[in-house]
């Protein structure tokens, strides 16, 4: 869009100008996007899964109310062909001319249908590429209106092709085919059509008028001739989806058979429709199409009930009236009458043995601007049948065996929807299927995947439940182990200060140390007692391990002479409260050990620690251990051991008492620490 604004000298006003036109084109840019968006269908792949399903049920719904495709059967013309050609590029060309001109808004062009040989029914000889040119009189080359390409090119299917156009003033309606295609049986390139409608409003204006075509195969003595394209004759029986079946009446009788229907009023008349007898729904049928028309036919209106003004309306003879058909359409000028009266000659039919005379018709439907006024009139039947085998209100009743007989324009624009329909519901049927296989498998994983899950959960818990259970046990042990050590070790403690005690009477200063040292053994033990109730927590009972390791042994070892040796105390300080805690029992279990059992009179302690591993050798100068079966380590020390993740060893030298060696990996041991508080957290 152009910026419209006036001269500004500063030139702001052409800057705001040009931003409110760009914003107003951006609007209406976003706004006709919109639009189109909104409008356009959404392709059958890219719809959900309930989207899809909606669209097949609204299909479903559709198409019951829209007529079926029966075909008819019997014999009787067919429509046109062209001369065979031996490739598709060769121009054939229709043109009709409309006998006056008419503002048309709809072409339907019939197809010639085959039967494969899977019984189904076929479009064959309809063009690959053509084009609709329309013009007047005074207009010989026309203009086109519309263009047909079909992508595959085949025109599949036996439905109608509905071309709609815009309405336009023509005289005269030409189909140009570009691209010919190949009809079945012999494979040559031929046009063919069953027939041609053109319509203005809910008129056929191209019923029975005049033909021009390029090439013929054969006149009108075959089933095949341009006569047969504006006939009114095609290849389908009206089979509507509503409506009541009416049986056809029919009469029997040598003499004429006279039909008189009072409109009501006068109406311009212009158009006639007598519906065949119908043989009956049995395939094949009892007797051949056509049995029931009549020989002769003359159609007589007037305004008058006496026929006084009558004048002749149409006249039909044996050759206009030869051939079948289920719906026979005669046009004829305009003449505005009240009565109608048709006078049929009965033609002579042998069937076996008998000499008969039949006249019937499924329905008589006489036309004004389209419209059927002869619906639900009264018929009188002026014949010298005195019984006929059928009711005459059966002729104007709007009802043929299948149902309800609908307007030419509406019957047939139904057979084109219900063609695509079928053709889109295939579509979305093969679609579902796809989403149904899809959703199937999804549903399998996911089931596979639920149980998956559902056995993880279980195995989750029962290894819980096991870790738990390992855990408590494992505590248990740590108490157990706890209470034994740090309890007995200052219980063991507490009396060997008493019995210090009961010797120092002589002198109070001794008593009172000894006394102040029980004292501190007693507070120590309550806070072991809470330590042991509380296992997460370790403060308050190792400060530093190498000083609570010299100041155990003073007051356990106070009458031993001991050595303590210590290397990298450092890296004492970096291991875990626990840890040390469980070093410092240990040490106290060795301790207890010598005083109670080795008999001994001095022992050595070695420490030595490093990032890598930590060493701790106890050894005394005792009896050693009793051999039983083998040297073996006290159950105390390997608890303790065990609980903190290192290894033990005790080594008995002869005459030299006995060595105890304590392996650990701090770093081990760290694992294993963040594992237990994991479980506690648990």
């Amino acid at each position: 869009m152009s910026p419209i604004y006036e001269d500004d000298s500063t030139g702001s006003g052409h800057l705001i100008t040009m931003r409110n036109t760009f914003l107003i084109s951006l609007i209406l840019v976003m706004t006709l996007k919109a639009l189109v968006t909104a409008s356009a269908p959404t392709p059958i792949d890219k719809m959900s899964l309930s989207q899809l399903e909606d669209r097949a049920e609204q299909i479903s719904g559709e198409l019951a109310q829209l007529p079926n495709p029966s075909m008819r059967s019997g014999t009787g013309t067919i429509g046109f062909r062209s001369k065979w050609h031996p490739d598709a590029n060769h121009r054939e060309w229709i043109k009709i001319d409309l006998g006056g001109e008419f503002m048309i808004d709809e072409i339907i062009l019939v197809p010639l249908i085959r039967r494969d040989a899977e019984g189904n029914f076929l479009a064959d000889g309809v063009p690959h590429n053509f084009v609709i040119r329309v013009g007047t009189d005074e207009d010989l080359v026309g203009k086109v209106v519309a263009r047909y390409h079909k992508p595959d090119g085949t025109f599949s299917g036996s439905a109608p092709l509905v071309i709609s156009l815009n309405p336009t003033v023509a005289s005269w309606v030409k189909l140009e085919a570009v691209t010919l295609s190949q009809r079945n049986f012999d494979g040559h390139y031929v046009l063919q059509l069953s027939e041609m409608l053109v319509f203005h409003q809910d008129v056929n204006v191209a019923l029975r008028r005049c033909v021009e075509t390029s090439s013929e195969s054969r006149g009108v003595e075959s089933a095949w001739g341009s006569l047969y394209l504006t006939d009114g004759q095609m290849p389908y029986l009206m089979d509507a989806a509503g409506g009541n079946p009416s049986v056809a009446y029919l009469s029997f009788s040598a003499e004429e058979h006279v039909f008189t229907m009072d409109l009501g009023k006068a109406y311009p008349l212009s158009e006639v429709h007598l519906h065949s007898l119908e043989q009956g729904d049995m395939v094949p049928q009892s007797a051949a199409d056509g049995i029931g028309v009549p020989g002769q036919l003359q159609i007589l209106g007037a305004n008058r009930a006496d026929f006084q003004d009558a004048v002749t309306l149409l006249e039909l003879g044996p050759t206009d009236l030869r051939g079948s058909g289920p719906i026979k359409m005669w046009p004829f000028p305009e003449t505005t009458c009240r009565y109608v009266r048709f006078v049929a000659d009965a033609p002579l039919i042998r069937e076996t043995n008998e000499t008969l005379f039949k006249v019937g018709f499924a329905e008589i439907a006489l036309f004004s601007a389209g419209q059927n006024i002869a619906l639900g009139t009264n018929v009188e039947l002026d014949s010298f049948n005195e019984k006929p085998r059928r009711s005459g209100k059966s002729l104007t009743d709007g009802n043929n065996l299948y149902g309800a007989i609908l307007p030419i324009r509406n019957w047939l624009e139904g057979l084109a929807r219900r063609h695509a329909l079928e053709l889109e519901k295939s579509l979305v049927t093969e679609e579902l299927a796809v989403r149904y296989g899809r959703q199937k498998r999804n549903l399998k994983r996911v089931g596979w995947l639920a149980a998956v899950l559902g056995i993880g959960i279980v195995a989750t818990i029962l290894i819980n439940w096991v870790t738990r259970r390992r855990y408590v046990a494992k505590l248990k042990e740590r108490l157990a182990a706890d209470l034994h050590d740090e309890l007995g070790a200052d219980v063991h403690a507490i009396g060997l200060l008493s019995d210090a005690a009961d010797t120092a009477h002589a002198s109070p200063e001794e008593w009172k140390t000894l006394h102040r040292r029980i004292r501190e053994m007693t507070e120590r033990t309550g806070i072991a007692i809470r330590h042991c109730a509380n296992m997460i927590e370790a403060k308050g009972l190792v400060i530093g391990l190498a000083e609570d390791m010299r100041r155990a042994a003073r007051r356990s070892m106070g009458r031993f002479h001991h050595e303590i040796t210590m290397e990298g105390e450092g890296y004492l300080d970096q291991l875990p409260a626990q840890t040390r805690l469980d070093l410092l029992l240990f040490y106290k279990e060795c301790l207890v050990n010598i005083s109670r059992h080795s008999g001994a009179t001095g022992f050595g302690t070695e420490l030595i620690a490093s990032p890598e591993s930590l060493q701790l050798t106890v050894s005394d100068n005792g009896t050693g251990i009793a051999e039983t079966e083998g040297v073996k380590v006290p159950p105390s020390l390997q608890r303790r051991a065990k609980l903190l993740g290192a290894r033990v060893e005790i080594v008995q030298v002869q005459g030299e008492g006995t060595r105890i060696k304590l392996t650990l990996k701090p770093r081990r041991r760290l694992f294993f620490r963040r594992k237990n508080q994991s479980l506690l957290s648990l």
